[in-house]
């Protein structure tokens, strides 16, 4: 399954006069995000960062989120506890992270595209990312988030409604349209992941896949065609 970065970036538009499958680009946003920054108000040093990320994704493979310790990560990526707990407060927090940059990563939706195609591309990802260690540590860090609302709600917030938020940029319109048709093709994702009893597979995400871009297709045809107005 292909792979596609690129910024998120792209709004949603009626015009007649184009085509209603069409996204475009919005103009650049002026200004620059700010540098992160330590608690200590130091400048994050992203290369430690980045290994302590890889180093805990290593283990994901190996150990459990039970079994997985500071200690541990802190061993394989080759720095001091004291490094990892000046960034996260937590061995939670700081897998979480591991799993949002990884997903961040990998399943952003790719611009220049129709809608039903964007969705679809991004759900293989998705799926592929899902497949493999990655997946069982979100399987798992949503289990604990039963327990841990922190956890729970920062990872809705960071992943899935921040997605929801870039669909709304490139849509456009009331989300309540579309919230729905959105939980019904991402649910059966999610489904798989936690419950484990069937595969998360690429025969399984070009069915999901192929059965989204259908039902995007037609959603999108009837929001370009407005209400139906019956003829007298």
């Amino acid at each position: 399954m292909a792979r596609i970065d690129g910024e998120i970036a792209g709004v949603w538009t009626k015009d007649r006069r184009e085509s209603p499958m069409k996204l475009r680009r919005p103009a650049a946003r002026e200004g620059t995000p700010p540098e992160k920054r330590s608690p200590q108000g130091r400048p994050r040093c992203e290369t430690t960062r980045a290994a302590i990320l890889d180093a805990a994704r290593n283990l994901f493979a190996t150990h459990s989120l039970r079994a997985l310790s500071i200690e541990a990560i802190a061993r394989e990526a080759g720095v001091s506890k004291a490094t990892i707990y000046r960034w996260w407060n937590s061995k939670g927090t700081l897998i979480l992270d591991a799993c949002l940059d990884e997903l961040q990563r990998h399943t952003r939706y790719a611009d220049d595209q129709t809608l039903p195609d964007m969705i679809a591309n991004q759900m293989r990802r998705l799926v592929e990312v899902y497949s493999g260690s990655v997946g069982r540590m979100v399987a798992q860090l949503l289990a604990e988030g039963q327990h841990d609302r922190q956890l729970l709600n920062r990872f809705y917030q960071e992943h899935i409604q921040s997605r929801r938020q870039d669909l709304a940029e490139r849509i456009g319109g009331d989300p309540e349209q579309w919230e729905i048709l959105m939980d019904m093709i991402y649910g059966p994702v999610y489904f798989r992941l936690l419950f484990q009893q069937q595969p998360l597979d690429e025969s399984f995400a070009e069915r999901l896949a192929t059965e989204a871009a259908q039902r995007l297709e037609t959603w999108v045809t009837q929001q370009a065609l407005g209400p139906v107005t019956p003829r007298p």
